[in-house]
């Protein structure tokens, strides 16, 4: 009976531990198998390496989960009551866990291009609005697999693992805890990830030049905690260099303050409408052949612009391009200052600017603002009015995510109409070339081409309108999409062309037409309009005067984790967490690399002090 009992010790201790790696096997290849496309072309021999270099931390997950059922097995040998009850919960528990991260990772990497991390739970306080993202019958298909993946697994567990649970107490137990013990410290190994001085961590299992291969090696429950790291500890988090020489090389990227720059704007207080096209790229004012005829009257509207036309996202969710297009401050990698309504307060923005200027300032949005935490950057902000999806009557609200564009459009010619006070700021998202890409029209069979040349068409009547008022001449007209969205489908998500978008400036209040091809991104917005109306912008320390000279132009964007930087000459983009460049081009990578670092580390200063 003793040496029943050892065995059956062991035998539950290895049978539970591999049924949680073999899970993480299976699941990696449903990975693969679900986007077959990207796998397809990697062949079978990448296939088993993506399993081969991903077994370490799906070794690691399993030593984690395997923590408590090992100091269980300590305790059984006391005949404690209650302990296979107990690892019934807890292995019900961790089945869950692992099916509700690995699906959420296979279906949301083909929208995102990325692994799964916390960013993913950070929308569920609005569940309605995700859903919105995707059919129903997806939806409802997801949940199903996942219950269905929990079931299995539980079931497998039940079958083969918990049976060899010892119930009966061991003779002599104290002589046996220092075996107990020395099982569950052979779970420091895998945990660890080995003897080596590195702990086990993404850059680990990275192992080719191709991401989606290095992606799929990854374990998705891995990924989501470690974007757990760190999360609030600001000041600890993107350390690359001594704080002194991090902050050398940001403000040798900032320009000079003696710099000229020449004046776009006719009219210094102009009446401003500021848009934001939802997901707009810059191919609605450089087509490519694919998308020719998609977007003619922003092509229209372009040739009588001011055209931006170097212009790059600083990330590609919206709640971060709107701080960085309003507040001129940088998206970050792995959260948005918007959830912190104490640090959002703090910020700079163009709306606080020209309210102290004298404007009076209105935000309108045909959807939910409360999704994401997005309301809290306008009303910290002080914005007077704020227009959303349930200030408009049922019947208006004609998609998921509220009322689409046309009805939005026309709220704000009305409001415009309505205006008794100058000069005002309007700020309008679009809504409906957002997923699910819905329209009431159809010219493309592609759904997001589809939305653009609705929205498109929108735009134009909406100028058409506004040439007609006599205050033509004193608007100053603002057209910039809030990211890019994953169009085309081959673009890498850490890419340059993956942010590419463009900014117009028109209304009569323009001098005359140009085109300014520098690079820049959304957050120089700030200090190239308030510096055009004469307002102080010192308070946007990362903003920089598109027009200024010197130094020379660059835009910098982050992805999850990691950052990339445009310069004319040259790009390169860095992942953080695996502590790698993933691109370069150009000569002199390594003076943007140290420059892109330079600014994410004080950038999360500021934030830590904010």
């Amino acid at each position: 009976m003793i040496k029943s009992s050892r065995f059956r010790r062991l035998l539950f201790f290895v049978a539970a531990y591999t049924v949680l790696v073999l899970t993480f096997i299976v699941d990696k290849a449903l990975f693969m198998l679900f986007h077959h496309r990207a796998s397809g072309e990697a062949g079978l021999g990448n296939f088993l390496r993506v399993l081969w270099h991903g077994l370490p931390m799906d070794l690691s997950m399993g030593g984690y989960f395997m923590v408590i059922p090992g100091l269980t097995l300590l305790v059984s040998l006391f005949r404690v009551r209650g302990l296979k009850r107990f690892l019934r919960i807890y292995f019900l528990v961790v089945c869950a866990a692992i099916a509700f991260t690995a699906i959420p990772d296979i279906v949301l990497y083909g929208f995102w291009g990325f692994k799964i991390d916390r960013t993913a739970y950070s929308y569920l306080a609005h569940p309605q609005l995700v859903l919105a993202n995707v059919p129903l019958w997806w939806a409802l298909g997801g949940v199903i697999v996942m219950l269905f993946h929990t079931f299995v697994q539980y079931r497998l567990v039940l079958c083969t693992v918990l049976p060899q649970f010892p119930v009966c107490r061991a003779s002599n137990p104290l002589r046996r805890l220092p075996v107990g013990l020395l099982l569950l410290g052979c779970l420091f190994l895998p945990i660890r990830g080995g003897v080596s001085t590195a702990t086990m961590n993404i850059n680990r299992v990275y192992f080719s030049d191709r991401m989606f291969l290095n992606h799929a090696a990854v374990n998705p429950l891995f990924s989501v905690l470690s974007s757990l790291e760190l999360r609030d500890d600001f000041a600890r988090q993107y350390r690359f260099f001594p704080d002194a020489e991090a902050h050398r090389l940001f403000e040798a990227s900032l320009p000079a303050a003696s710099d000229s720059v020449p004046e776009l704007l006719a009219e210094k207080r102009p009446n401003i409408v500021f848009i934001v096209l939802e997901s707009f790229s810059r191919f609605a004012i450089q087509p490519s052949v694919v998308e020719q005829g998609v977007t003619p009257e922003l092509l229209r509207i372009a040739g009588e612009s001011i055209v931006f036309s170097g212009m790059y996202a600083n990330s590609f969710r919206t709640d971060r391009g709107l701080t960085a297009v309003l507040a001129g401050y940088p998206a970050q990698p792995m959260l948005s200052i918007v959830k912190y309504p104490k640090k959002t307060e703090n910020l700079c923005s163009i709306q606080r600017s020209l309210k102290e200027a004298g404007y009076k300032t209105s935000m309108l949005y045909g959807g939910d603002l409360n999704f994401a935490h997005i309301k809290t950057l306008f009303n910290a902000q002080g914005t007077s009015d704020i227009t959303m999806d349930r200030d408009f009557p049922m019947e208006h609200r004609l998609s998921k995510w509220g009322a689409p564009d046309h009805i939005t459009f026309a709220h704000l010619c009305s409001q415009i109409d309505a205006e008794t006070s100058t000069p005002y700021l309007k700020m309008f998202l679009t809504l409906s070339s957002h997923e699910p890409f819905e329209a009431p029209m159809h010219r493309f069979d592609n759904p997001y081409l589809n939305t653009v040349a609705y929205t498109d068409s929108c735009i134009g009547a909406f100028i058409r309108y506004m040439k007609q008022r006599p205050d033509w001449n004193r608007t100053l007209i603002i057209l910039v999409p809030d990211h890019k969205m994953f169009y085309p489908s081959g673009v890498e998500y850490f890419a340059p062309e993956r942010h590419d978008i463009f900014m117009l400036w028109t209304g009569g209040a323009i001098k005359q037409p140009a085109n300014i091809s520098a690079i820049c991104s959304q957050s120089d917005i700030a200090a190239t309009l308030l510096a055009q109306m004469d307002i102080d912008a010192s308070g946007f320390r990362f903003s920089r005067n598109i027009l200024a000279q010197s130094p020379p132009n660059f835009a910098f964007y982050t992805f999850p984790d990691g950052f990339g930087v445009v310069a004319p000459d040259g790009a390169a983009v860095y992942d953080c967490k695996a502590e790698t460049v993933i691109l370069r081009r150009g000569a002199d990578t390594d003076s943007l690399l140290a420059r892109g670092k330079a600014w994410l580390q004080c950038l999360f200063d500021d934030i830590a002090q904010k």
